[in-house]
């Protein structure tokens, strides 16, 4: 489908003149559709493993399983946010893709026009002057002033497209880099708070990655824990002792 989809752009880019545009909102749509089908399978596996949990006849592992499964939950949804912003940035490109067919209208316009001057002032010339030419001139000057109101709608349109690109992919862009540094930071916050979750059984460090994950990583407690869980992680690694291995050491 991937594949269908970036050769179609590239097919009406080559027809239309904006190859590289139509590629970019297809890729655009392709990275949103993908992280799309991230979060379904995030939540079918968070489905089953509650599932599973169920099996389990332990109740500490069940009980790890199913809080791993409720913060995978939390997780996804947070994640969800970042599709509009992918959205956001994906219609900035259509925008202007939009406004730069308006221009290819009047790029035919103009042509169509200067064709038509063209064609006017020979059958002027071939005339001659014994003739009342003036019906003829009255055309040209009417053909003159429909090129004069062509340029400047596209001197408009081209003003304002360059208006979009200084404007507004500063603020899409923006949006966008700035949801995906707060989900993704989120969620090593919360990941390093569940692996000290595995290895010590405190059901407090479970509390705090729901915090971090609903909270985001701009507020003063979410910051604390994000310092707090590095901190936390990094002693607690040091105090590990070495994971097995299958492969021996060498002799």
């Amino acid at each position: 489908m991937r594949r269908m989809r970036m050769a179609s752009a590239s097919f009406r880019g080559k027809m239309k003149g904006h190859k590289e545009l139509e590629e970019l909102i297809a890729a655009e749509s392709n990275m949103k559709q993908a992280w799309k089908e991230y979060i379904k399978c995030a939540e079918k596996v968070s489905e089953c493993q509650r599932s599973f949990a169920e099996t389990v006849v332990a109740s500490q592992p069940r009980k790890r399983l199913q809080n791993l499964s409720q913060i995978s939950d939390i997780a996804t949804t947070r994640c969800k946010q970042l599709s509009s912003a992918m959205k956001d940035k994906r219609e900035f490109y259509r925008i202007l893709l939009s406004k730069e067919r308006v221009v290819d209208t009047f790029n035919k316009d103009r042509a169509k026009q200067d064709k038509q001057l063209l064609q006017m002032q020979s059958k002027l010339s071939n005339r001659g002057s014994h003739r009342n030419n003036s019906d003829l001139q009255q055309a040209i000057q009417s053909i003159k002033n429909e090129i004069d109101v062509t340029k400047i709608q596209m001197q408009a349109i081209r003003d304002e497209i360059n208006s979009v690109i200084d404007n507004q992919l500063q603020l899409v862009y923006s949006e966008f880099l700035r949801e995906q540094r707060m989900i993704f930071n989120t969620m090593a916050v919360a990941n390093s708070l569940m692996e000290l979750y595995l290895r010590t059984d405190d059901e407090t460090h479970v509390l705090q990655a729901q915090v971090a994950l609903t909270q985001g990583d701009t507020s003063e407690e979410g910051q604390q824990l994000r310092r707090r869980a590095s901190m936390s992680l990094s002693s607690s690694t040091q105090d590990q002792p070495p994971q097995y291995s299958l492969t021996p050491n060498p002799v």
